[in-house]
């Protein structure tokens, strides 16, 4: 279903429309920083460190899966998104770097300078009404205080079906990566089946037309904006002649709407995935990879009849 949104991502990034700006720090995992680039859905992904083989290694599996999700999706219909990877850059691409070295937000702690990159399409967050209904639901205080919290704004959710929550859920709330267990699906009656068959659809893609272990895979719940304006879209001529003559078409055509999302589940994060073989092998690599992952998907022991399917 499409979301429509006014949301402070929505403003931002429908503000941005034609304008410079400035990219801004969305994300931070164990090997880089992911900075969003303000009326795109590009991102970019910059290393930690200097020594970055786990970013090159992000490209070219992530691009073995985006052509497998390609090959497989003209036989049978996978329910996962995948971001679309653009290209990788090093310290050595002036074409880049002399143009957006300044623009990007660099502390103490990430000098700057330049360094490799990946760019990438953007997981969009989650639209506000939805951010606000976890916040009210699951946030033990402070309610209106986590609703403004610009962190909370980045919504991306963790869908962990293989496990429900332990303890009181003290710690401290927050939205960035949140961790939605299979207890609170059911809570919030969402169809854990459906998202259940779309993760065994996706981890069939990757191991048999991948082939690799999918160790360290992330599932998230996200967004993309609707189709209404989406990149590269021709106005009809029935829409041509309804306007002006001479009215400029270009945002248009050009501009993604940010105003109105669709909800989608995505797979992503491929920096340590290895390819394997479809042998005995290579079967008790990817076992070994999927106990060792987040639990994502369906554990038997945490419910059997989702984990049946």
């Amino acid at each position: 279903s499409v979301i429509s949104t006014t949301s402070s991502f929505a403003k931002r990034q429908q503000a941005a429309v034609g304008k410079i700006a400035e990219f801004r720090k969305i994300g931070k995992g164990s090997i880089g920083v992911i900075f969003e680039h303000p009326e795109t859905t590009h991102c970019y992904k910059l290393p930690l460190l200097n020594n970055s083989d786990k970013l090159w290694n992000n490209y070219s599996i992530h691009t073995k899966v985006q052509e497998a999700f390609g090959k497989a999706g003209s036989l049978v219909n996978v329910d996962v998104e995948i971001p679309k990877m653009f290209w990788f850059a090093n310290e050595k691409t002036s074409k880049f770097w002399d143009e957006n070295l300044d623009k990007f937000p660099f502390t103490n702690t990430f000098p700057k300078k330049a360094r490799d990159a990946l760019c990438m399409e953007r997981v969009l967050p989650l639209p506000q009404p939805l951010c606000h209904h976890l916040i009210d639901r699951y946030c033990p205080r402070d309610k209106e205080g986590a609703k403004l919290h610009a962190l909370n704004r980045d919504c991306l959710v963790r869908p962990l079906l293989g496990r429900r929550r332990r303890g009181s859920g003290t710690v401290a709330f927050s939205l960035c990566n949140f961790r939605l267990h299979l207890d609170q699906f059911e809570e919030l009656k969402l169809d854990v089946d459906e998202y259940a068959i779309a993760m065994a659809d996706a981890m069939t893609v990757l191991h048999y037309v991948a082939k690799i272990d999918a160790m360290n895979i992330e599932f998230v719940i996200s967004s993309v904006p609707s189709d209404m304006q989406s990149s590269g879209k021709s106005l009809t001529s029935a829409e041509i002649e309804n306007m002006q003559p001479k009215q400029s078409t270009f945002e248009m055509a050009t501009a993604k709407d940010f105003t109105r999302r669709i909800i989608c589940l995505w797979v992503l994060d491929f920096n340590t995935c290895k390819t394997i073989n479809l042998n005995q092998t290579g079967a008790q690599a990817a076992v070994k990879a999927f106990m060792g992952t987040e639990a994502y998907c369906p554990r038997l022991l945490e419910n059997p009849e989702v984990h049946r399917l």
